[in-house]
């Protein structure tokens, strides 16, 4: 039993860290927007992978972190209107602070 609760926990885990991974990521390349890249840069360059695969992750992340789960999700909404419609991504920064605050956050 307590290996199973270890395993989820790591699943946990390991989910969320490729998702702050995925948001630097992103945050990376809109930081070169508009001062490098186009829009149209952008959006070739945006990959939501991890987000499609796995979501916030968990029950347990999203009970205990409710609105920064909240707030991954809008993030990740408004990146996919960038993608699609050429809107102006979110910040580099919002997007690091939220990596960050993800990073930071436990079971």
């Amino acid at each position: 039993m307590f290996r199973e609760i270890q395993t989820e926990q790591e699943r946990i885990l390991s989910v969320r860290d490729l998702i702050v991974r995925e948001l630097r990521r992103q945050a990376d390349i809109v930081e070169n927007y508009p001062q490098s890249w186009s829009i149209q840069d952008v959006q070739e360059r945006l990959s939501f992978t991890r987000w499609a695969q796995h979501g916030v992750g968990s029950s347990a992340l999203r009970k205990r972190h409710r609105e920064l789960c909240h707030e991954v999700a809008d993030v990740y909404d408004e990146l996919e209107v960038t993608k699609s419609q050429g809107a102006a991504p979110p910040s580099a920064e919002r997007l690091r602070a939220i990596a960050d605050k993800l990073s930071e956050a436990e079971l």
